[in-house]
């Protein structure tokens, strides 16, 4: 009887320690994103096409090299979607096209802090 009590006990602490390291990586990496997304951002207003372009680029090779270890716990779709937004900024950043560039800037924004909160730690993440 015991044994099966320390075994639940255990398991349980390996979720829990597992959830915060997966939820605290996620928080670390997307708040990084939405941090260059405010610097693509300012570029684009003051129309650096170059600098943004290039801040852009920066933060889709950062992706890129996380995007693996984040499909271990968000969705393929969700990280899908948030590829594709960077590649609908980069063809606005392309296209000189700034009202479009900020409308596809803060869906990716939104798309990002979805994964953020829909991963963060709760009960039901848990359970």
């Amino acid at each position: 009887m015991w044994r099966k009590v320390w075994i639940l006990v255990v398991s349980a602490a390996v979720v829990i320690v597992l959830e915060l390291s997966s939820s605290s990586y996620t928080h670390r990496v997307i708040d990084d994103y939405v941090a260059s997304i405010d610097a693509v951002e300012e570029h684009v207003k003051a129309e650096d096409w170059r600098a943004a372009y290039d801040e852009l680029e920066a933060m889709s090779a950062k992706w890129e090299r996380s995007r693996a270890t984040l499909e271990i716990w968000i969705s393929h779709n969700e990280a899908e979607t948030a590829a594709c937004g960077m590649r609908d900024v980069r063809v606005y950043i392309q296209l000189t096209s700034a009202d479009d560039c900020r409308v596809a800037l803060e869906t990716l924004r939104a798309d990002l802090e979805h994964i953020l909160h829909k991963n963060r730690l709760t009960a039901a993440n848990l359970l």
